[in-house]
């Protein structure tokens, strides 16, 4: 027979745990290694930066396109 510190414990430790998922689910993705567009090598410093999927010549080309498709 369970008591009420039990199930008081199973339920804290179930919000412990979604808590973490949703801390980790938010969490900013780090940048890729090779561009998603042409594959070759990411600059390391560019590399750093949060969200950096695409080399500097292949994120201008998608931001002109952007732009383009923006007017």
């Amino acid at each position: 027979m369970t008591d009420i510190a039990d199930v008081a414990n199973d339920i804290t430790e179930h919000q412990i745990k979604v808590a973490l998922a949703n801390h980790q689910a938010n969490q900013p993705k780090r940048g890729g290694i090779y561009c998603d567009d042409c594959g070759e090598a990411i600059p390391p410093l560019r590399a750093t930066l949060v969200n950096a999927i695409r080399c500097i010549e292949c994120q201008r080309a998608f931001e002109a396109k952007a732009r383009l498709r923006g007017k």
